[in-house]
């Protein structure tokens, strides 16, 4: 490949590295787009000179965004290209034209999830193309803007997206060229993969209403839209299966090492892998046992329900209050999302949405994990083989959330809990410690944190973690502009799910359900 070449010989001409991520991503080697990605990003963009190229590069790495999935280079990327938005990109003493930025701002725009800002974006795009009469970039522009709209879900954005395709064939017979005839048919089967297993694709053939499109069919259409650069998203080699909660996969149950701790024991992942063409969304489970005890087996009813929904779960070992205090357990499972993200091909898994299920004081866990992804005490743990990583997960399902414990220990003012209370005083040692862990007060102190949507099921009859005590959070997080979904299971005391029953299975099906909202956004 030219640019692999021209990048391995000039390697500090960033555009060339730019472009070769850029192309990664339309030929689907999405693994190799973010290694290129990793290595432009290092330093979170600091490195970066601002040079006649760098505009150019900001917009195409906006794009490769949006493939990866990489929310939080996305806001960067976007909050460094903004003040360009205005402006055309052009190279060579303007004698290319490179576009309007603003496609770079709506693609890394949408990457957010920011759907008015990403429309806006698209809407400026097409203006200015239109106006220099740059058809190409105008094709571009309305092609991914058309699956920004499908992407966003809203009633009648099918239909909008169809709208800007036909737009996009006119264009381009009232120019006189053939760009619009090569690239559309194959925008539109983009559109309509939205709801099919794109891994089909894959595998052969792919049937759709009267025609069935080939393996050769296939690569026509991806030549096509890379020759445009048109954002071959739905067509990527990673694009996870649709989750449906109602599903009945079988599944396999398998082991490997996470790491030693400084105690020296093998903390250990459980995984559960569904069969089936995937890739799945992820689910990391951090097991209760007020801090002191149990292990990646304690979930496993939960853990196997959920996996045979068709998502992979992993299930891991923490360290242990007699092990090492606060923070150790959360860096335990900071590092494992890092490493999950990593890692999540070997077992099927879709590394762009990582969800957590937490139990008591795994919840407390999860919480603190959520809220506080980028804390340099919780990333303390290093990930070689994938530094830049981040441990921002999508969403967490707790059942309860270990927090009475803390709260007691606040009343009493000591480190030494109550006789009938969970046991924290290994894992929270200071009095100054626990008021910082708590989630509780970390909303009330207004520390800038990551809210991410959560589930909360709390038993009406818990005397360990009470239901005051949840309620109180969860419309504390609520207030601070959470998403949070609270529920109370009647007749239920501390650890109900471990027992078959009705309520059990609501459990199990609220879990599933929950994910499945989360996937749609």
């Amino acid at each position: 490949m030219l640019l692999n070449s021209l990048v391995r010989k000039y390697p500090l001409i960033l555009s060339w590295r730019a472009q070769l991520a850029r192309l990664y991503c339309f030929m689907g080697r999405i693994e190799h787009a973010r290694r290129e990605f990793t290595r432009l990003a290092q330093n979170d963009f600091n490195d970066m000179p601002i040079d006649g190229a760098y505009v150019s590069i900001l917009s195409q790495l906006c794009t490769v965004s949006w493939f990866l999935s990489d929310r939080p280079r996305a806001e960067d990327l976007y909050r460094r290209l903004e003040p360009y938005g205005e402006r055309n990109i052009v190279a060579g003493n303007t004698a290319i034209s490179g576009g309007a930025v603003s496609f770079g701002l709506g693609m890394a725009a949408a990457a957010g999830g920011w759907w008015d800002e990403a429309e806006a974006r698209f809407r400026h795009a097409v203006d200015l193309n239109t106006r220099m009469q740059a058809w190409p970039w105008l094709v571009l522009t309305k092609c991914g803007y058309a699956w920004m709209v499908v992407s966003r879900g809203q009633s009648g954005d099918r239909e909008r997206a169809e709208e800007l395709l036909d737009q996009v064939q006119t264009s381009s017979s009232e120019a006189r060229h053939d760009l619009g005839a090569q690239v559309v048919p194959s925008a539109r089967l983009t559109l309509r993969l939205q709801s099919l297993s794109v891994n089909c694709l894959l595998k052969g053939r792919l049937a759709m209403g009267t025609h069935s499109y080939g393996r050769r069919d296939v690569l026509r259409m991806m030549t096509a839209l890379g020759a445009a650069g048109f954002p071959l998203r739905a067509l990527r080699a990673d694009a996870a299966t649709a989750y449906n909660p109602a599903a009945k996969l079988e599944i396999d149950v398998s082991e490997v090492e996470l790491r030693r701790n400084k105690a020296g024991r093998m903390l250990m992942a459980r995984i559960y892998k569904p069969n089936g063409a995937g890739p799945f969304p992820i689910v990391l489970d951090l097991h209760g046992g007020a801090w002191n005890g149990k292990d990646r087996h304690a979930e496993e009813p939960m853990d196997r329900a959920l996996a045979a929904s068709g998502v992979l779960v992993v299930a891991i070992d923490m360290t242990l209050a007699p092990e090492a205090p606060y923070p150790a357990c959360v860096q335990d499972a900071n590092y494992a999302v890092r490493w999950l993200k990593a890692n999540a091909a070997k077992w099927n898994g879709d590394a762009s949405k990582v969800g957590v299920y937490g139990s008591s004081s795994g919840g407390h866990v999860a919480e603190l994990l959520a809220m506080r992804p980028r804390d340099p005490r919780y990333n303390a743990i290093p990930l070689p083989e994938a530094p830049n990583v981040d441990a921002t997960v999508a969403y967490v399902a707790m059942r309860l959330a270990g927090q009475r414990s803390v709260r007691a220990l606040q009343e009493c003012g000591t480190a030494t809990p109550r006789a009938d209370d969970e046991q924290p005083q290994g894992v929270l040692r200071a009095v100054e410690t626990i008021h910082e862990s708590n989630p509780q007060e970390i909303l009330e102190r207004r520390e800038p944190v990551t809210l991410v949507p959560l589930l909360i099921m709390q038993g009406a009859l818990d005397d360990n973690v009470l239901p005051a005590v949840q309620e109180k959070f969860a419309k504390t997080y609520a207030a601070a502009g959470g998403d949070v979904q609270f529920q109370v299971f009647e007749d239920c005391e501390h650890e109900w799910v471990a027992k078959p029953g009705p309520q059990t299975d609501r459990a199990r099906e609220m879990v599933k359900a929950f994910i499945a909202r989360q996937l749609k956004h």
